[in-house]
């Protein structure tokens, strides 16, 4: 995100600060997207739509958008980590287990009018992340839609030092883990689903301001700790998988990437790619 770590080598963490860095980055991201996660042309106003968010992890990503869909509505998250799962489901909602690395299920196949995904091609390790993308749209109806988004790695000339050199971890751990990091390359998600035949294909780019660069001091302040808890998890994982660094760097990110983003600001830049599949 060199040993496996949770179910069948996840590199997420089974523990509660873990949820709580999934749920300050959900909450970060909603505020960037002024609360408009669905970004593709999607008829909310319709009744008995049928949404899947794969690699769902605690549901916080449907719990968000249940608010915009009109009653009745029915939405699944699916992760392989259900011990992230509420006690409870909420309303409509069924959390079920898969891992996206393996086929899903037929009885799923084109049952969907959405099928989102967001930060979890990095950790597609037994199967490459095209592979993975082409699975989910199986499970797309006639007409539905395909979202997927993922962090562009690309580096700015806006990025601050400790923002650079933690985008460049981030590359080093995708190649040494395996998935690689073509997905993170603004236009590749694109190609796929233009291979995978689909309508109305596009990319948008969502800038998710961190610290100074916040234009809310509540916003700011909760970046600066979701951004900073996504560093340390980086660095953790990165010295899992034995990346080599200059000695100290990972050690000092942490550190540097906070003093950077309260006193410059910082980003988090991310590819959204969409289509449409044929009626």
């Amino acid at each position: 995100m060199a040993e496996p770590e949770g179910e069948q080598g996840c590199l997420l963490r089974d523990e509660p600060t873990e949820l709580e860095r999934l749920d300050k980055t959900q909450a970060v991201v909603k505020a960037a997207m002024n609360d408009r996660l669905i970004l593709a042309p999607l008829d909310l106003s319709k009744p008995d739509l049928c949404i899947l968010d794969s690699a769902t992890a605690n549901g916080a990503w449907l719990r968000d958008i249940s608010t915009h869909l009109k009653s009745p509505y029915a939405l699944v998250g699916a992760d392989i980590m259900t011990s992230f799962f509420p006690s409870k489901a909420p309303p409509h909602t069924a959390l079920i287990k898969q891992d996206f690395q393996v086929p899903w299920p037929t009885a799923l196949y084109e049952t969907f009018d959405l099928v989102h995904q967001r930060a979890a091609l990095a950790r597609s390790r037994s199967i490459p992340p095209k592979e993975c993308v082409s699975n989910l749209t199986a499970l797309v109806k006639p007409g539905g839609w395909i979202q997927l988004m993922e962090m562009d790695l690309t580096e700015t000339d806006n990025d601050g030092p400790a923002a650079k050199d933690f985008l460049r971890l981030v590359v080093s751990m995708l190649e040494k883990g395996g998935s690689g990091l073509t997905f993170n390359i603004p236009g590749t998600m694109v190609a796929w689903l233009k291979d995978a035949e689909l309508d109305e294909v596009r990319e948008e780019m969502v800038s998710v301001p961190y610290g100074k660069s916040c234009s809310s001091e509540e916003i700011a302040i909760l970046s600066t700790e979701a951004s900073v808890q996504n560093v340390n998890f980086v660095c953790e994982a990165a010295t899992r998988l034995g990346v080599d660094r200059p000695e100290g760097f990972v050690g000092s990110l942490p550190e540097r990437y906070r003093q950077e983003i309260e006193t410059r600001g910082g980003e988090m830049r991310l590819i959204v790619a969409m289509g449409r599949t044929s009626m």
